[in-house]
């Protein structure tokens, strides 16, 4: 005894057409939202990081070449109290730290190569990094004196913000996609039958005029 398989309808064969159409190019949105937003938000932070170093480099450079790290200091915690900033430090041209805001293990040999590209750039760099489980931006300006890097002002801000707007962004974005999804789905059960139902329509009629 042969079992003759299940056909799968026109009707099934629509709806499952249209669905993967949809799905597919709501896929692709959700990646391309995701991917944008997060290229905004990164170029977003980084500019705002570099804003902010380049600004307290000016206003504690005189500071750094009388050797007056008792104000930077008190400027750098000044700065921590009133923004975001995580961390300040003030490193020679040996990778020694002058002055920081916070106790600095050795700067290991990935740290000392990215200081050594801003002491021979002469230009600011930046770097994302971790500190402690936790993401940071770091910025790094160098102090010249008679065109020569004699020290190298690192200030980091934490990441944590862009996170947050991400994750509510990707769940924002989620959501849209299952909302879109399930209209996709109603949608493509009414049109089959738009479609199919004059088709059977059209068959039975055949039928019934051949017998």
């Amino acid at each position: 005894m042969t079992t003759t398989r299940p056909r799968i309808t026109i009707r099934s064969k629509l709806i499952i057409a249209f669905f993967l159409l949809v799905f597919t190019a709501v896929t692709a949105f959700i990646l391309f939202s995701y991917h944008r937003t997060r290229n905004i938000m990164t170029v977003e932070i980084r500019k705002r990081g570099m804003d902010v170093t380049l600004a307290f480099t000016q206003m504690v450079k005189n500071y750094m070449l009388e050797m007056d790290f008792v104000t930077i200091l008190d400027n750098a915690r000044e700065l921590i109290d009133n923004s975001d900033v995580l961390a300040v430090t003030v490193y020679s041209r040996e990778g020694l730290v002058l002055v920081g805001t916070t106790d600095r293990v050795p700067v290991s040999m990935d740290s000392r190569t990215f200081y050594h590209r801003v002491f021979s750039g002469k230009k600011p760099e930046q770097r994302f990094i971790r500190r402690a489980d936790q993401a940071v931006l770091e910025s790094v300006s160098p102090v010249l004196v008679l065109n020569r890097v004699e020290y190298l002002l690192s200030i980091e801000m934490p990441l944590d913000v862009i996170e947050k707007e991400l994750s509510e962004s990707q769940r924002q974005i989620w959501i849209f996609a299952g909302f879109t999804s399930l209209l996709a789905f109603l949608l493509a059960v009414l049109l089959s039958r738009r479609i199919t139902d004059p088709l059977r329509k059209l068959v039975t009629g055949a039928e019934e005029i051949s017998r």
